[in-house]
């Protein structure tokens, strides 16, 4: 399959950009945020998403995920 490469094709105003509404890149070392969540496994989903967009970021947490919501740490 080939692809044709295409110039002058706006970028819609709904695309993802790589922000988040999590406030991951704005937490200071020893702030902690949380996020409810209907279900255990809402929690453990999330949870696996911000560690790795801390990864990504190289920002150190700690995060914690129960029935109740996921909370936040940044360590470093």
């Amino acid at each position: 399959m080939e692809f044709k490469i295409e110039s002058g094709v706006p970028i819609p105003a709904d695309a993802r950009s790589g922000r988040t509404k999590y406030p991951i890149d704005r937490l200071q070392v020893g702030n902690s945020f949380f996020v409810p969540t209907s279900t255990l496994q809402k929690a453990k989903n999330l949870r696996a998403s911000f560690a790795t967009r801390a990864k990504k970021k190289s920002i150190k947490i700690v995060s914690i995920a129960d029935e109740t919501g996921v909370r936040v740490w940044r360590t470093a």
